[in-house]
């Protein structure tokens, strides 16, 4: 089996050249996003990108569409929920479009209204839209920063039995697992997250080192290997139960303009068929 390895690329100009960046940092899987990260609003598509971004996609499969970064559904603020419920439906309608395989979410910050009412907030959010999609919705984990709702695995696994939909799944990054305090460098906490998680469950790994130490609650990534999980630490975690055969993505801080992708997507790949 060929290990699905890719890293989050840039869809500008047009949606189907993210399909060709991607390839060409040699990915037979990618992530994107369907608009602007850093904005609310949600670019309409016209049929000609659709049809060329379909067309161009099946060699790039699973496609993986992360939600912006703007959109809080634990928001206690009303005309900010509003609005990221309003986010989530355009994005899980852009999804259905191109045939993505799956949304990644942020779970987002109760911005200190507790826990209980953000969890709730986030589950009736996405309960509201999760039947639209075609494609599965993947809750993925924080880093443990304050107020934020997703970083506590059993927290997550609350989310998602709320939600109680097979349109639903996890994405695991592993900075923010280790930031949140998580030590996947080791298979006794492998295992206990393990029976938090149904590992089954997870559709999608961000694959990601960490620029800080363990339990540090900072979401900074870093090049695979070269921050504190390091490349003995990945090699636990992905040879974990099946977790390298898993689509894996790398976020990592690269030089998207030279050819720094390419070794980085081999160092992934290599690591990942040593694991299977």
């Amino acid at each position: 089996m060929q290990p699905l390895v890719g890293m989050a690329v840039s869809s500008s100009g047009s949606l189907d050249r993210s399909v060709d960046r991607a390839l060409h940092f040699g990915c037979n899987t990618f992530q994107m996003f369907v608009s602007s990260p850093m904005i609310w609003k949600v670019k309409e598509l016209s049929k000609e990108e659709v049809d060329a971004f379909v067309e161009k996609s099946g060699a790039t499969k699973p496609v993986v569409v992360h939600m912006p970064y703007l959109p809080n559904l634990a928001s206690p603020d009303s005309f900010i929920y509003d609005r990221s419920r309003e986010t989530l439906r355009l994005n899980i309608e852009r999804c259905n479009q191109i045939k993505a395989d799956y949304l990644v979410l942020h779970l987002g910050s109760d911005m200190g209204n507790g826990k209980e009412q953000g969890t709730k907030r986030v589950i009736d959010g996405i309960s509201e839209h999760i039947d639209k999609i075609d494609g599965k919705l993947l809750l993925e984990n924080q880093a443990g920063n304050a107020n934020s709702v997703g970083s506590d695995l059993n927290g997550l696994r609350e989310i998602y039995e709320g939600i109680a939909s097979k349109k639903v799944g996890y994405c695991i990054d592993t900075c923010h697992a280790f930031a949140a305090g998580y030590d996947i460098r080791k298979k006794e906490v492998m295992e206990d997250m393990s029976k938090i998680i149904d590992t089954r469950k997870i559709d999608v790994i961000h694959i990601n080192d960490s620029k800080f130490e363990l339990g540090s609650g900072r979401d900074r990534h870093a090049k695979l290997g070269t921050g504190f999980i390091g490349m003995e630490g990945f090699r636990n975690f992905l040879g974990f139960n099946g977790m390298a055969r898993k689509p894996l993505i790398l976020e990592t801080p690269t030089d998207r303009s030279g050819d720094e992708p390419i070794s980085e997507v081999k160092k992934l790949r290599d690591l990942a068929e040593q694991c299977l």
